[in-house]
């Protein structure tokens, strides 16, 4: 028998890419069985509000958790003072080469979707997470670059495609929008600046609550 521990949920209000099948919101909200599921697993770790309401929406004990990326830690390397563009399009990252008179090292969070082994999934991961530890500063549309990075302490500019997506929700006070796609490329210096991306909460608190969860 196995006894799930569900940390880290999301519970999307789309359709599924290239699925029949309907939203999970919609059949959490319409199915008892997969409600049963959820309540003999509760307490049950949110990755953001939406999935947090829907989960109260159907009774089901839950919390705001986030998303287990928080939980990784620094190695202790040092910063090489670099500027990392993760999933941002070309013209942005000639634009900033170009006003930060810099090289910018352009990297895709998207990998081969096919099956591979738990060791080939980490060898293919931990260099991505040594160049994230190392940046000085990462800029990123991708809400699993920003994370990890805002959990390795480096400075993040997090400018999403869709700021209105629902897995954002709940993760505001620490990794703040900082500013539409757009934008990114006409202010490159105010990346640098502290004050416009500063967080309104430390992301430690959170990081916590979601390590204890992992390891309950």
């Amino acid at each position: 028998n196995v006894s799930p521990a569900m940390v880290g949920v999301h519970v999307s209000p789309d359709r599924p890419m290239y699925s029949r099948y309907p939203p999970f919101a919609d059949v959490l909200r319409e199915s008892p069985s997969v409600q049963r599921v959820f309540r003999e697993a509760a307490p049950v770790g949110a990755r953001d509000l939406y999935t947090l309401a829907a989960l109260h929406d159907q009774g089901i004990d839950s919390y705001f958790a986030g998303c287990p990326t928080l939980t990784l830690q620094r190695k202790g390397l040092a910063s090489d003072g670099s500027v990392v563009a993760i999933d941002m399009p070309e013209s942005v990252c000639d634009e900033l080469e170009k006003r930060l008179k810099r090289r910018i090292t352009r990297i895709s969070n998207r990998r081969d979707s096919s099956w591979r082994s738990t060791a080939d999934l980490r060898n293919d991961v931990e260099p991505h997470l040594e160049l994230l530890e190392r940046a000085e500063l990462v800029v990123t549309t991708r809400l699993h670059a920003a994370l990890p990075a805002r959990a390795l302490g480096v400075h993040t500019v997090f400018a999403p495609r869709d700021p209105s997506d629902p897995r954002f929700s709940g993760l505001a006070d620490f990794l703040p929008v900082t500013m539409a796609l757009s934008d990114v490329g006409r202010s490159p210096i105010s990346l640098f600046n502290a004050n416009s991306w500063a967080p309104a909460r430390d992301i430690d608190e959170q990081v916590r609550t979601m390590r204890e969860a992992v390891a309950a």
